[in-house]
């Protein structure tokens, strides 16, 4: 069911955007594979689907025939699994939720063991974004609902204001600014307040283009006509979307797991990495007392991993498979950091690389799951284009070299 439901969304983005390349791009996956998958799809079905013979690609009659009949397919299953939900009287199926790495460890690591507890049946798979990806993803159908900080108010969308907050700027008590906070009476702030002045020319870590904090940032810094320096942007993306940039030569270097076919980017090994199952000693102690001591953590417990569009989840998955493993309840995140998060605040069983955790692990925080077979290692390095010829970049290679 979830490969049709693929080979829906991937030739209905195609038709949608007229480009392979396009497409590929909002997938997050490569074009060449985005192409071999299609090839694949037109040999089963023995008919082209696009006309490649010219700019934009469209659909040929068979693939307005297999794309009309298998949206209605799509939303037949849809149906399907609703009525057998309510025929068992439970509440059951995905909800997906869009949100930011923050929100995701703030809100809803509180707001998930509520809902798990009250709605066993429902799987919650989380999708993170900026703001305007989060909304895109609402309006696409990807997220059933996304938690967005200052939404731009689209017209396709509702919103209900959940709370406001306060914005700080966090700085080092050594940062050194020269100079005593000013205490504004006026102002009412629990904290120090600095003239803004002392920020000009100060190296500053910002969020990546296309988060709305971001803008409020430089709209801010415009305003007060200063001019603070951009030292990090910070961005999180999964590797088959980082393969696809570098392919593309939209970033330089890549931090990712050995892909399994090279392509045209050469790869530096850096560290060998073990994924393991891990949780916090109190949840593994609950559920053993609610379920028994001979339970299957797997079958019982709320497993956590990566999303489905991530390469680490494929090797996992693989495995799983492999060691006949069949979670029951799964909850799935879009980065190793959320993951670690919600393992260590104690919202189920999560898969991550061991290695980031070893910490945990030495302190008790943490604990590994045992497995009769141990998940295979991978390897993770610096990828990159060769054909670049960026100098920043070959300055970098030369100091790994």
């Amino acid at each position: 069911m979830e490969l049709e439901r693929r080979e829906y969304e991937y030739i209905r983005k195609i038709a949608e955007t007229g480009s392979f390349i396009a497409a590929a791009e909002k997938l997050y996956i490569t074009q060449p594979s985005l192409s071999q998958f299609i090839r694949r799809i037109e040999r089963h079905v023995g008919a082209e689907l696009f006309d490649r013979s010219h700019q934009p690609v469209t659909l040929t009659e068979a693939g307005r025939i297999y794309l009309d009949i298998e949206g209605q397919i799509q939303d037949l299953c849809k149906v399907r699994e609703q009525r057998i939900q309510d025929l068992g009287q439970t509440v059951g199926g995905t909800v997906r939720i869009g949100s930011s790495n923050y929100r995701s460890s703030t809100i809803l690591a509180r707001a998930i063991p509520i809902i798990n507890k009250r709605y066993p049946h429902i799987d919650i798979c989380l999708e993170e974004g900026t703001t305007r990806e989060l909304e895109d993803f609402a309006i696409q159908g990807k997220t059933d609902f996304s938690i967005v900080v200052k939404p731009t108010g689209h017209r396709d969308l509702d919103y209900i204001e959940l709370f406001r907050e306060e914005l700080l700027l966090a700085v080092s008590p050594d940062w050194g600014l020269g100079r005593e906070p000013l205490h504004d009476e006026g102002l009412h702030s629990r904290y120090p307040v600095f003239d803004y002045h002392s920020l000009d020319g100060h190296p500053f870590l910002v969020m990546k283009e296309g988060q709305e904090l971001r803008h409020s940032f430089f709209a801010l810094v415009e305003a007060l006509d200063i001019s603070p320096t951009v030292a990090l942007e910070t961005t999180d993306m999964a590797t088959a979307q980082t393969l696809a940039r570098l392919e593309q030569q939209k970033i330089d270097l890549g931090l990712v797991a050995e892909p399994s076919v090279r392509r045209d980017l050469a790869f530096i090994p850096v560290m060998d990495i073990q994924d393991t199952f891990v949780t916090t000693p109190n949840y593994l102690e609950n559920l053993y007392l609610r379920e028994g001591q001979d339970t299957s953590l797997f079958e019982t417990g709320n497993i956590m991993l990566l999303d489905t569009s991530n390469m680490t989840r494929h090797h996992v998955d693989e495995y799983m498979a492999e060691n006949n493993i069949f979670p029951h309840q799964i909850l799935e995140v879009t980065t190793m950091d959320l993951l670690i998060e919600f393992a260590k605040i104690g919202l189920g069983i999560a898969c991550v690389i061991k290695e980031l955790v070893q910490k945990e692990l030495d302190s008790g925080m943490l604990v590994e799951i045992p497995l009769d077979i141990p998940i295979h290692r991978r390897t993770i390095g610096f990828a990159y284009h060769p054909a670049n010829q960026a100098m920043a970049l070959k300055t970098f290679l030369e100091f790994l070299y």
